[in-house]
């Protein structure tokens, strides 16, 4: 059984992302605080928005990210403890280095249907799946199973 579970959460999308922690808590040890949740807030290249802006919205989604992956914990982890992280950066890269910082056994996080631009770029998932030290599970929501390519 795995000792430590990363669970990437996107809180800006409106898909049910809870299913990946709901998958975490059956497989995580019901006497281990085992559960780290992760939002990463994409890195906005310099040079794009002034620096003094940059900081004051990572500064808000960065609280509005904690506090909507501890509304989520809260309603979803049966009453466990997590750890929330919220850091910046490229999400599939950073969700590798986090997983590296605390030594996960375990990465569960969700996916959806890729679009033909995820073919061409890849997606996080794809990426982390691909990187990982540790075993990852891809969580499907029931839409995504609904649809199967031609």
């Amino acid at each position: 059984m795995p000792t430590t579970i990363l669970v990437p959460i996107d809180v800006t999308t409106d898909r049910d992302l809870d299913q990946a922690l709901t998958q975490a808590c059956k497989i995580a040890q019901p006497d281990l605080p085992n559960l780290c949740l992760l939002y990463v807030v994409p890195d906005v290249p310099e040079g794009y928005v002034a620096p003094d802006i940059r900081s004051s919205a990572f500064e808000r989604f960065r609280y509005e990210a904690f506090e909507r992956l501890t509304a989520i914990a809260a309603i979803e982890a049966e009453g466990r403890s997590c750890e929330i992280i919220v850091r910046e950066g490229s999400p599939a890269n950073t969700i590798l280095r986090v997983a590296e910082e605390i030594d996960a056994d375990l990465i569960v996080m969700a996916s959806h249907n890729p679009t033909y631009i995820n073919y061409i770029m890849g997606s996080v998932a794809g990426k982390v799946v691909r990187f990982a030290q540790c075993s990852v599970l891809v969580v499907r929501s029931k839409q995504s199973r609904a649809t199967t390519p031609a």
